[in-house]
């Protein structure tokens, strides 16, 4: 959904996604070793995002033919916010949202300016 926000020109406060845009594949189903208490989870689907936020999809069959000869595209993708504002603990204690308090603030500035 970020990723959608972002190519509609949205300014992002916060802190980072939990995890990179290219790290995402489809789980269809768990193999259990009951008498290990393991249970196995594959994917067999994978996304990754371009440098212009578009969605590829690969199966297990072309995901390496394409990413063999480019490990560079393997690195993490994160979409970092255009304001970065973490709540702290005193935050938390004192019921104050900092996050919430700046992108207030920033809608307002953007009212003043039209």
């Amino acid at each position: 959904m970020l990723v959608d926000l972002k190519k509609l020109g949205s300014y992002v406060i916060g802190t980072n996604i939990s995890t990179s845009l290219n790290a995402f594949g489809n789980v269809p189903s768990e193999y259990e070793l009951e008498n290990l208490g393991l249970i196995i989870k594959r994917s067999n689907n994978y996304w990754y995002y371009d440098d212009n936020l578009e969605l590829k999809y690969f199966t297990k069959e072309n995901f390496s033919s394409y990413f063999k000869n480019r490990r560079e595209l393997l690195v993490p993708k994160i979409i970092k916010p255009d304001k970065y504002v973490c709540n702290t603990v005193d935050d938390i204690i004192s019921n104050k949202d900092t996050q919430l308090e700046s992108a207030i603030n920033y809608v307002k500035n953007i009212k003043k300016i039209d």
